[in-house]
């Protein structure tokens, strides 16, 4: 197996990281920090994972390795639900900047997204994606090699599918180096139901339903951890577990009946630690070092780059928590439209059935309004 292949950095969001850096030959001196440059990446997302759900191991032992075995933060999501969440995780802007916040918007084409960047840095990039917001109708298809969304494909995936393909999909890589994401949805979808229905009726959940949703929650995170701690014996399997930094992170929490409130996302609910307080683990080389300091989701791309040895780029208004602190050159924010969320001239000619007086002359149309937000700006950092 070439070199190339040998030297995996696994992102895991929100869940389990195994980093093996021991097992590097020429670099295992150093007691807790493998190497200086990772390889490659595995980006893992578990979709509403809260931080308190993993803090006990005998619940969460796969979780619990690894935190050991690597460095573990406190950190705190961009936003409360996963459309705007995972867009700050790709992006490194937070949600007022980059726009899709809303049910309807789209991620701009003009943002700058990790696999992008890593595209342009020759990266194979793959995505694997149990959830039917991060898809390409709402502009989650950006900088993909290989992109997956099984909702929008007939129907969600359990965590262990979804790490299986995207161990297949490893498994063929064998020269250049690569970014891999998977995004699991096995805790949000344990409650969903029992949440939506709370939620309509209006009223709190009574103290059995609160229960209900508790033991259904805490039985996918331990379904997750069981996954997890398969995926890494796989990734060892492979050859790539001693040369795979694991990051391990969620896009956002969920609430099971505190102060009577249930799921995620609404505005009434968002200022909620059980919302915002999110695992992140790394495990593996080039890991940043540990720190009391609470960091944002929206930091870990570029801590991610700091580890693969590649440069911020501009768009990014984030900083790594890496050794270096690393952050982009400042300059003049660009201004992104999410198309779905600005008023366009179509849009207006739908709403005269409803408002009369309206002047839908005045409004671009939504061809102008994509020019205007995508083509003075490249797609990509290597587009001139």
């Amino acid at each position: 197996m070439s070199a190339g292949r040998l030297a995996l950095v696994a992102v895991v969001v929100l869940v389990t990281g195994c980093g093996g850096g021991e097992r590097e030959p020429e670099r295992a001196m150093a007691p807790r920090r493998a190497a200086t440059r990772a390889e490659n990446v595995v980006w893992i997302v578990v979709d509403s994972l809260r931080a308190d759900a993993i803090l006990d191991p005998s619940a969460t032992p796969t979780f619990a390795r690894l935190a050991e075995r690597g460095t573990a933060f406190e950190a705190r999501s961009a936003a409360t639900w996963c459309k705007p969440a995972v867009a700050s995780l790709l992006t490194s802007l937070d949600p007022e900047r980059h726009g899709a916040t809303t049910d309807v918007a789209v991620l701009s084409s003009a943002v700058w997204t990790l696999p992008e960047v890593l595209r342009c840095e020759g990266f194979e990039t793959a995505s694997f994606f149990s959830n039917g917001w991060l898809s390409e109708r709402f502009g989650f298809a950006q900088g993909w090699d290989h992109h997956v969304n099984y909702v929008r494909a007939g129907g969600p995936a359990p965590a262990e599918d979804v790490l299986d393909d995207a161990l297949a999909w490893m498994a063929a890589r064998t020269t250049r180096r690569f970014f891999v994401y998977a995004q699991l949805i096995d805790p949000h979808l344990a409650v969903g139901e029992l949440a939506s229905s709370i939620h309509q009726r209006g009223a709190p959940p009574t103290d059995a339903e609160s229960a209900t949703l508790r033991a259904r929650y805490a039985e996918a995170v331990r379904a997750v951890d069981a996954a997890l701690a398969r995926f890494f014996e796989q990734l060892d399997g492979l050859g790539l577990g001693a040369s795979t930094l694991v990051v391990i992170t969620s896009d956002h929490g969920e609430l099971l009946g505190e102060r009577g409130l249930v799921g995620r996302g609404a505005p009434e609910r968002d200022a909620h630690d059980e919302l915002l307080e999110v695992p992140l683990l790394f495990v593996g080389p080039a890991r940043p070092p540990a720190s009391d300091e609470v960091v944002s989701t929206r930091d870990v791309a570029p801590t991610v780059l700091e580890a693969l040895g590649v440069a911020i780029p501009e768009r990014f208004e984030g900083r790594s928590f890496g050794p270096q602190r690393l952050r982009a050159p400042q300059s003049e924010p660009v201004r992104y439209h999410s198309p779905g969320s600005v008023m366009t001239r179509e849009l207006c000619l739908q709403l005269t059935a409803l408002y009369y007086g309206v002047r839908c002359d005045e409004y671009p149309s939504a061809d102008e309004v994509l020019r205007e937000s995508s083509d003075p700006l490249p797609h990509a950092p290597c587009l001139p």
